[in-house]
């Protein structure tokens, strides 16, 4: 009887060694994928940022332009001056309302955001300026109603008229 041939024993490692060079023979064909073009994704992310600068710019725009009150003209102011004293003696309005009526129209007329007694408007004394407020703010907040007088819209009248000549004289 003859004796059977004996196995080829091979080790493991050497096992996966010639698994794995057969494998990257195998591999040496293939080609790779091509590299990704970011090109898209780059101009995507430009126009974000283009349409946030652009929405950025009109909303500060906006807000500049809300912010800046043109005044109103001086021939204008005074002819609105007159019709509220007119409407007033007359009997149509209340003091009080002619009271906020003349403080918006004194506002506007001087550009201003808000009327503040510790930064009168150029060409208006302090003390005139004050005077004006303080009368203002008696007619419109106080419970006993001060009665507005003709002496109030005439101060009024000379502080519009001689704002733009930068006086004003009581």
């Amino acid at each position: 009887m003859s004796r059977p041939r004996a196995r080829r024993c091979i080790s493991w490692r050497s096992y996966f060694k010639l698994k794995a060079d057969d494998l990257l023979a195998r591999l040496a064909d293939v080609e790779p994928p091509p590299a990704p073009d970011w090109a898209p994704i780059a101009y995507a992310i430009a126009g974000v940022v283009a349409v946030a600068i652009i929405a950025l710019a009109v909303i500060l725009r906006r807000r500049h332009t809300h912010k800046t009150r043109r005044p109103v003209p001086g021939a204008e102011a005074r002819a609105r001056l007159s019709a509220l004293q007119d409407a007033w003696e007359r009997g149509e309005i209340a003091s009080r309302t002619a009271a906020y009526r003349l403080a918006t129209l004194l506002r506007l007329a001087l550009g201003l955001t808000q009327l503040d007694m510790h930064s009168p408007p150029a060409g208006i004394e302090p003390h005139e300026w004050i005077t004006i407020l303080e009368r203002l703010r008696a007619s419109r907040y106080t419970r006993q109603t001060a009665t507005l007088d003709a002496e109030l819209f005439a101060r009024i009248a000379s502080c519009l008229a001689m704002h733009e000549t930068e006086a004003c004289v009581p």
